[in-house]
């Protein structure tokens, strides 16, 4: 845990070589994880284009993240997480790629290593609010974005500003597909969603370095205090 600490000191941001030749600055968190983690790609993409990431591990494992569209000027998040398995030990060789043509658009790789014994999840107490803003009358299908907060999740090995926030979302109370977060988030305690239409749920879990993720099931729903 010592060496993976140090490691994850080291600066987050990669430049990576992307498609013909240019360079492409990347973010990925964090770059030195557990068999059990969700690592995070992060970049201003070149196009407006829908982006995957595409991970081949050590003993050649291999993970998409879900589909994501993108434009020039905002940052696009791409997670891999351990589908169906754990990720086995070793540097982890993944790309970032249009969806439509497989063109590669940058390289980048993490490293996942065997973490001390850690099995005790955040200790965290869940959402605290919901906020949907529709000033005035509501019109037929309008869509907004959901401000979501939280208070800071705590653990024992884990720092703050790397706790990971799994967010997922319901169509109705009880509705979340705990199995895939909707969106996922770091160190932070707020989330603005893309815009949805009224009445969604939310649920929002805490999860350490290690992997270990916390159960809560304090859900929220999307209030309008701007009626």
């Amino acid at each position: 845990m010592i060496v993976a600490s140090l490691m994850l000191a080291a600066a987050a941001v990669s430049i990576a070589s992307g498609a013909a030749g240019h360079q492409l600055r990347l973010t990925v968190k964090p770059q030195v994880g557990g068999p059990m983690t969700h690592f995070t790609v992060s970049f201003s993409p070149p196009r407006a284009a829908r982006y995957v990431a595409v991970a081949t591990s050590a003993c050649g494992q291999r993970v998409k993240s879900r589909p994501k569209a993108g434009r020039r000027g905002t940052r696009v998040h791409l997670t891999l997480p351990p589908t169906g398995t754990r990720w086995c030990t070793g540097t982890v060789h993944a790309q970032v790629r249009y969806v439509r043509t497989h063109q590669r658009v940058a390289r980048f790789s993490f490293l996942v290593v065997t973490p001390a014994t850690d099995v005790t999840p955040p200790n965290f107490a869940g959402l605290k609010s919901a906020v949907q803003c529709f000033p005035g009358p509501q019109t037929p299908g309008e869509q907004r974005p959901v401000s979501l907060s939280w208070n800071a999740a705590t653990d024992d090995v884990t720092p703050a500003s790397s706790i990971t926030y799994d967010i997922y979302m319901g169509t109705a109370s009880g509705g979340e597909n705990f199995s895939s977060p909707s969106w996922t988030t770091q160190g932070v305690t707020s989330f603005a969603t893309p815009d949805l239409p009224a009445g969604r749920f939310f649920v929002v879990r805490a999860r350490d370095r290690a992997g270990n993720a916390d159960h809560n099931t304090a859900e929220r729903q999307a209030e309008n205090p701007c009626l």
